[in-house]
């Protein structure tokens, strides 16, 4: 089949004219490629990592450290995919809690680049890290879902839930959609 540009294009999942490098609290769902149970095992109510899943971890743990705007709120490294919220703070100062989110003045349809400090440059290093030190281990074949999940939180009540969600999502791993032995 030839390629029909009506057909065959990406669309982006971000919301339209938002600036994504604006300070404020998103929430992000980043997949493993063909739903591969790597980062662990849910038993009972915990996840259990594996060395690939601690890996996971201490880098999404070492984020601020290479993006200093940023303020990690609650997450969840599960098997296969990794929840969490991240938060983005007005110029380089790290006191304080991001604010909330607000719409900027842009125009909508413009497309902007990534940009240094925006969530899809924090997402994708972080993705590029865990694959460079799993491939370092021995893991070549790893690979990412690709693009990633986010919500723009707007409200504290929509960070709670997504905190509550966070929280609660290895108790609810047997129903989770992105678990591959979910009937």
């Amino acid at each position: 089949m030839s390629f029909d540009p009506y057909r065959h294009h990406r669309r982006s999942v971000r919301l339209h004219g938002w600036d994504y490098a604006s300070s404020g609290l998103y929430y992000i769902t980043i997949c493993v490629g063909r739903k591969a149970c790597v980062f662990g095992e849910v038993v009972g109510e915990t996840v259990e990592l594996t060395d690939s899943g601690i890996l996971a971890r201490d880098c999404w743990l070492a984020i601020p450290e290479h993006h200093p705007r940023v303020v990690l709120d609650a997450f969840v490294i599960m098997p296969n995919h990794i929840h969490g919220i991240v938060g983005l703070q007005e110029g380089e100062s790290l006191e304080g809690d991001p604010a909330i989110n607000r719409q900027p003045d842009s125009v909508p349809g413009t497309f902007v680049a990534p940009m240094s400090g925006s969530v899809g440059t924090i997402v994708g290093t972080y993705k590029a890290a865990v694959t460079r030190g799993l491939r370092r281990s021995g893991q070549a074949d790893f690979k990412w879902q690709r693009s990633f999940h986010d919500h723009i939180i707007r409200s504290e009540r929509s960070l709670n839930g997504f905190r509550e969600y966070i929280d609660r999502n290895p108790l609810k791993w047997y129903l989770d959609r992105e678990n591959p032995n979910n009937p």
